[in-house]
């Protein structure tokens, strides 16, 4: 997946610099929503087929789920409520490649921006885990409230350059309209995830191979490598 990212991303460039037409003659700007979220844009023509796309996306928090899950503590099973949903707000840079001169399609780049895809809460934690701490793999953490923050992280840092592949259709930038609409459909590659609890001085353990994660939490999280992704723009026209 990276190496095609890499070779459309390189051929976007290369073919953008040699077109005849002017380029950066036109800025529109664009608003739109999706399954990334809410997003802000900023489009500019490079050639006849091809425009840059920069912008900023934000996670509403609109789609969340209520698990319980339980915690192996102090020689028992404890049953804790887990909360979480989708928490992913990153920037992106997007090249729209118009094989001819109508609004079909292709889209290369990448979103960039916290590694954390999904944030969640574990809470109603055993008193005494306060003072004693939660271990996990020879690490320790305490909790705050007695709750833990949860993240599915995709990657292996904090910070993650996901690739992105798609089509679509639309211009974003138009010599003739004030007003365009765009729509999108394509993957994101977001490597493999990792689960963290997070507590007391922002200390972090991994937990994803632990057994009480693995039934609730990680089962799904293998899936979340190609990510989907949907989305709608309209754009106003500047010059």
């Amino acid at each position: 997946m990276k190496k095609i990212f890499l070779l459309s991303l390189a051929a976007a460039l290369a073919f953008s610099l040699n077109a005849r037409a002017q380029v950066f003659d036109g800025l529109a700007l664009g608003v739109g929503g999706g399954s990334d979220g809410l997003s802000f844009e900023i489009a500019t023509p490079l050639g006849d087929h091809f425009q840059l796309r920069a912008g900023y996306g934000l996670s509403l928090g609109l789609i969340k789920s209520n698990y319980s899950i339980g915690a192996s503590y102090g020689g028992k099973t404890t049953y804790c409520p887990l909360s979480f949903r989708f928490a992913e707000s990153d920037g992106r840079l997007l090249f729209n490649i118009y094989p001819g001169l109508g609004k079909f399609h292709f889209t290369v780049g990448a979103y960039l921006g916290s590694a954390n895809f999904i944030k969640g809460t574990l809470s109603n934690l055993p008193a005494d885990a306060s003072t004693s701490g939660i271990s996990y793999g020879g690490k320790t953490i305490f909790p705050v409230n007695n709750a833990l923050d949860m993240y599915v992280r995709t990657g292996n840092g904090k910070f993650a350059v996901k690739p992105y592949l798609g089509i679509g259709f639309g211009r974003p930038v138009s010599d003739d309209k004030t007003v365009t609409f765009s729509v999108d459909l394509g993957c994101m590659y977001q490597g493999k995830a990792s689960i963290w609890l997070s507590g007391k001085d922002n200390a972090e353990i991994d937990v994803s191979n632990e057994k009480d994660f693995q039934g609730s939490v990680g089962q799904w999280t293998k899936y979340l490598q190609f990510m989907p992704v949907l989305n709608f723009h309209l754009y106003v026209n500047l010059f």
